[in-house]
């Protein structure tokens, strides 16, 4: 039987050399996909409120390497405005974290700046996908 094929929606971790990989999901079978590559058991990508937005998780192996999943709540799919919004905000998160990781208190401002745009932009580009994706299966 011919092993199916992981798609690529993780971001690469260039520029500020992210120490673990990331993506985005916008619904919950593209997150089941993720719990399954990284050998997670099942949960609710919205935290079991459908009235969270967007949420981000944060799962590390026995080996202490990190992954994070953005999951966008598939109701902000219609509005792109509110969907930046979110990705911002959870990409904030995000940073946040990788301070943590690297034991960073006090980062410079232009430094944190650059973090969370490159961050940003990653999380743009794998929603982008990850929406083109959903919707071609709605149809």
């Amino acid at each position: 039987m011919k092993k199916k094929q992981q798609r690529k929606i993780w971001c690469n971790k260039e520029l500020i050399t992210m120490p673990f990989y990331y993506c985005v999901v916008v619904s919950q079978k593209q997150f089941d996909e993720q719990l399954k590559h990284l050998k997670v058991d099942y949960f609710d990508y919205m935290d079991d409120s459908k009235a969270t937005q967007g949420v981000l998780h944060v799962f590390e192996n026995a080996n202490g390497n990190w992954s994070c999943v953005v999951a966008i709540n598939e109701n902000v799919l219609k509005d792109d405005v509110k969907a930046i919004g979110i990705l911002v905000h959870e990409g904030v998160h995000m940073w946040q974290k990788y301070k943590e990781f690297i034991g960073e208190k006090n980062p410079s401002l232009e430094f944190e700046a650059y973090g969370i745009q490159k961050i940003f932009s990653n999380l743009m580009q794998s929603f982008a996908h990850q929406k083109e994706r959903h919707m071609r299966k709605l149809k």
